[in-house]
């Protein structure tokens, strides 16, 4: 991290502007990518690259060289070096360009991998025999890291290589799917944390409940939780786990035994290998690597499922859910998958709320509004847009020289105080010196000075705590650095020197950091904060006048903002996604805060401005349903589609037969001219329901098979990609289907204002009965008065002022949180400017009645508010079902939308039915509209197993009448009919099956 980047939050501008949509040519890309976006993803992408260079030579030194006796001779076996490449086409493929981009493996659906080769050197009897080249299989690669074909590309070469312009990286693709790792809070490394806990009592015997527990962590990030655990009679037991099993040693002992217990696993499956070959030959020893497992099968196996195999279980405490997804439902939520910062899967099962808790030291590194509400509420936290990652690695050798030059004492010295006067100095968890009580300050003083100033090699991250001596119960008093890697920073401005400083969580709870001017006291405030919205995430950030809002709605809207119908986007062409919604007519917002403008959303436009009557009108918007103008509607108000991709396998529906290709065969009566000569639909045909989708015909026989669309819902072709196999020698058998399914608002769709306004469409009202103003314009949306009292989400009324005043002079509102206060009130501001427009101060108008045509008694607030389109619509969720499929066991209906299912009537329900007396519909529901049954029972031995037709002899004709004859009995004329649910015939027969005889008293 140069110190460059410190500047980045200076020359932000404040206002947000509408130039940047009318200034250059749209088609033209610019020359560099937008740094504020490409940030974003910093922390992912820079610890990739850190893995796979610096850390992959440190991982290569800490494996230890591995000797063993095979044959009377002692062989040692060491790696020298290892290196993963770019990915490229694999050996024996046909191409032009020999590297592979990502979206070609987004399009075939497969892995996004470059190779890793090791250099392993042998030596037999202390004589070096030379090295060989082994590749240890494929590493899957994040998009725009170093080792990404991609990377240092401008917007211009990223559009030839179908990508966005602003594509950020920071993620895999594993089987055409977009992978991020998921960032999990762990314990500080290196560091003592003192535990009480209750549990630890019933260890064993003469266990306390105190402990001391630390998670280890070596230079190549290898860790390792320990527990150190007092017993009463005064000894300490160390605890750790190894290959996930808990270890107990005495302390004493632990410190004798030093790894000698790493290395005998690799040994074990070298023997078993090397009893298969002769003589030890370079040629045998090749051939003997080559047997080797493939080490990078767990990377890719943990990327596909988020699931870790690994022995020793790494440290982690979990391992499952290590990845998520990114889909890209609409930009923001794409952005916020890289933000997401979870506290582990292990807190999700506790019963106490305390973990969910926002605590004080996570002011500015966690958002406090951006979290979900429900079951990971205060789990799975996001980054503020201000915190980043601390991902280099930094070398520390010099510091103890330059402390001990500052004043600390020598860990092996004596300090020239009492021991109890003096302060440890702790650097990265290792105990470096003392140092005397009133010469802390200065030291503190020196190294931050140092620090800012970027002097005498003290990296820009690095967290200088003081923890003071208070004569309280606190933390253990001490002087604490730490420089390593994964922890968070955020700067903040300092004072004393009047630059940007880097502070971090633990730090930060013993600085004094102001945040406006007039809180800053001489001597006392020594920070102050960067903006007064620091404390927000990026997607909290977006919200408009959030300060005014009551907080669980900005909590919602945080929710919302990520599920809204938008532009994901710009090479719609290009991908083949499952499913992406595109909103077809989106607008810039006239009033937004100045981070908008700072992550140019304007290329991911999620809205359309309205224009909002707050009107109780008709009664058709009670409980936060709204009335769409049916003419805003037919003019395009937030009209949308879906695309959906269908990936065609032919290998996969026809195994074994390579015949098989896409194909029609000629005057196939069944094709009724709607494919074409490949046997694919046409692009830009529409596809109706058992229409036919696509045709394979199998070369050999030329005999064809057509394939019928099976969706109810009617869609457009919109492209079709033909994909081949990884050598590129695949024949015509893959096709990817992208369709487009038109979704404008009908009733039932979902919208909401960026306030946590939620909304659904009840009515398409006509124009010419809803209110109008004295200018004769109708609003788009009527919303409910009774949503603001209890919601308290005055950011939507600054807003329609703020909009309105927006419109009418043509400018663009800053809606930045932390603004206006008491003195400067926002409407006051937005009053006046109502006013010099010759509009009600308040923001009210005189309405007409579209029925009547009076002038409306009361004053209605009208102005323009944006508002958003949400993926939740009626047709994805409507269940209807009349006759359909049944079960095949129970012969009862089935449940699911996808197989036209029924909905299940439960306990609840017949509880309800019976409560009203309606006895006869319960009946109905339960039997008649079920499994109603006619099943024939025998009267005198009451069994419904026996009763069966007679055999006909052969001679009989099939017109003759069989009786029913019970087999108990012999008789038939005890025989009568029933109605019965057919459950019950076939519980009947599981019992007989078990031996248990089911006698029926028929009345």
């Amino acid at each position: 991290m140069d110190l460059m980047d410190l500047n980045k939050w200076c020359n932000l501008k404040s206002e947000p502007s509408l130039k940047h949509l009318t200034e250059g040519v749209p088609s033209v890309p610019k020359e560099k990518q937008r740094v504020s976006v490409q940030e974003l993803v910093k922390a992912h992408i820079e610890s990739f690259d850190q893995a796979v260079t610096d850390g992959l030579c440190r991982v290569v030194e800490a494996i230890p060289p591995m000797e063993f006796m095979y044959k009377g001779d002692r062989i040692s076996l060491s790696f020298v070096e290892a290196i993963i490449h770019t990915p490229a086409v694999s050996k024996g493929g046909i191409s032009s360009d020999l590297r592979v981009f990502p979206a070609e493996c987004r399009g075939r659906r497969c892995t996004y991998r470059g190779k890793l080769v090791a250099d392993v050197s042998w030596s037999m009897n202390g004589v070096p025999k030379g090295i060989i080249k082994q590749s240890l299989g494929n590493v899957p690669i994040m998009v725009k890291s170093k080792l990404c074909n991609l990377h240092g590309l401008s917007p211009k070469e990223l559009i030839e290589h179908h990508e966005e312009a602003e594509e950020m990286g920071g993620y895999f693709i594993v089987n055409g799917i977009e992978k991020v790792i998921r960032l999990l809070i762990m314990p500080r490394r290196n560091y003592p944390i003192t535990v009480s806990r209750p549990k630890f009592k019933s260890r064993g015997q003469g266990y306390t409940q105190y402990a001391i527990s630390m998670r280890c962590v070596r230079g190549e990030h290898t860790a390792i939780n320990m527990n150190l655990h007092y017993l009463d009679n005064g000894t300490v037991m160390v605890n750790f786990i190894y290959r996930k099993e808990l270890f107990f040693l005495p302390l004493g002992f632990a410190l004798k035994v030093k790894g000698s217990c790493w290395f005998v696993s690799v040994k074990l499956s070298l023997d078993k290998r090397s009893q298969r070959v002769g003589g030890l030959t370079s040629d045998s020893m090749t051939r003997l690597f080559n047997t080797g497992t493939d080490l990078t099968r767990a990377f890719e196996y943990l990327l596909a499922t988020g699931n870790l195999q690994s022995k020793t279980g790494l440290g982690m405490l979990q391992d499952t859910g290590l990845c998520v997804v990114a889909d890209k439902l609409n930009f923001i939520r794409y952005l916020s998958h890289f933000r997401c910062v979870h506290r582990g899967a292990a807190f999700a099962k506790m019963r106490t709320t305390s973990v969910r808790k926002l605590l004080p030291e996570s002011w500015g590194f966690l958002c406090p509004v951006h979290t979900p509400d429900g079951e990971p509420c205060g789990l799975m936290n996001h980054l503020t847009a201000h915190c980043e990652i601390v991902a280099p690695m930094h070398p520390t050798t010099t510091l103890p020289a330059l402390l001990c030059s500052l004043g600390v004492t020598a860990a092996d010295g004596s300090p020239g105080q009492p021991y109890s006067d003096c302060y440890p100095v702790i650097l990265d968890g290792a105990m470096i010196g003392w140092v005397e009580k009133e010469v802390a300050p200065s030291v503190i003083e020196s190294l931050r000075r140092f620090k800012v100033l970027g002097e005498r090699r003290i990296p820009p991250w690095t967290e200088i705590v003081l923890v003071p001596q208070t004569g309280k119960a606190s933390l253990y008093p001490g002087l604490y650095l730490s420089t390593t890697p994964c922890r968070m920073v955020r700067p903040v401005r300092n004072l004393s020197l009047g630059k940007q400083e880097l502070i971090g969580t633990f730090e930060q709870v013993y600085l004094n950091v102001g945040i406006f001017e007039e809180e800053l006291e001489q001597g006392v405030t020594t920070h102050q904060e960067l903006f007064p919205h620091s404390m927000l995430s990026v997607v909290a950030e977006f919200i408009p006048f959030s300060d005014h809002n009551q907080s669980p709605r900005n909590m919602y809207q945080c929710q919302m903002s990520k599920q809204t119908m938008g532009f994901p986007l710009h090479s719609y062409q290009e991908r083949s996604d499952n499913k992406l919604y595109r909103l077809q007519t989106p607008q810039s917002p006239l009033v937004r805060p100045a981070m908008y403008d700072h992550y140019d959303i304007d290329n991911y436009p999620i809205g359309t401005n309205a224009i909002v009557a707050v009107i109780s009108y008709t009664g058709y918007d009670m409980e936060d349903a709204m009335i769409v103008n049916k003419s805003s509607w037919e003019r395009g108000f937030a009209h949308g589609s879906v695309y959906k991709t269908e990936l065609i396998d032919l290998s996969d529906k026809v195994k074994g037969d390579d015949s098989i290709v896409f194909g029609v065969k000629p005057d196939d009566p069944k094709v009724m001219d709607r494919l074409d000569a490949d046997g694919l639909p046409f692009i830009g045909s529409t596809l109706n329901y058992g229409d036919p989708y696509y045709s394979y015909i199998n070369l050999n026989t030329g005999q064809s098979y057509v394939n019928f669309y099976k969706y109810q819902e009617s869609c457009v072709v919109d492209n079709i990609k033909v994909c081949s196999n990884d050598t590129g020698t695949g024949r015509f058998k893959r096709i990817c289907i992208t369709t487009r399914i038109p979704r404008n608002p009908t009733i039932g769709d979902k919208f909401a204002s960026r306030h946590g306004q939620k909304g659904i469409l009840s009515r398409l009202w006509p124009a010419e009965d809803m209110p109008f103003t004295e200018s004769g314009m109708c609003p788009d949306i009527l919303f409910n008065p009774h949503g603001f009292p209890s919601r308290m989400t005055i950011g939507m009324l600054i807003e329609s002022m703020a909009g309105k005043s927006a419109a009418l002079h043509g400018l663009c509102h800053d809606a930045t949180p932390f603004k206006f206060s008491e003195e400067s009130s926002a409407l006051k501001h937005f009053g006046e400017m109502l006013k010099a427009a010759g509009y009600n101060y308040y923001g009210t108008e005189r309405l007409y009645s579209g029925i009547s045509g009076l002038e409306l008694e009361a004053d209605i607030f009208i102005g323009v508010v944006y508002y958003q389109r949400l993926r939740h619509m009626v047709s994805d969720k409507f269940q209807v079902r009349t006759t359909g499929a049944r079960d095949k066991v129970t012969n009862q209906p089935l449940g699911g939308r996808n197989v036209q299912g029924g909905i299940r009537f439960g306990e609840m329900e017949r509880d309800a039915l019976l409560a009203h007396g309606t006895s006869f519909l319960l009946h109905d529901r339960l039997f008649n509209c079920s499994d109603r049954s006619v099943a024939q029972v025998c009267m005198d031995c009451g069994s419904l197993l026996s009763p069966l037709l007679e055999k006909p002899p052969p001679y009989w004709s099939n017109t003759r009448h069989r009786k029913t004859i019970c087999l108990l009995c012999n008789k038939s004329d005890s025989i009568e009919t029933v109605s019965v649910p057919y459950v019950f015939r076939y519980f009947v027969a599981e019992l007989a099956a078990m031996n248990i005889k089911i006698k029926l008293d028929v009345k």
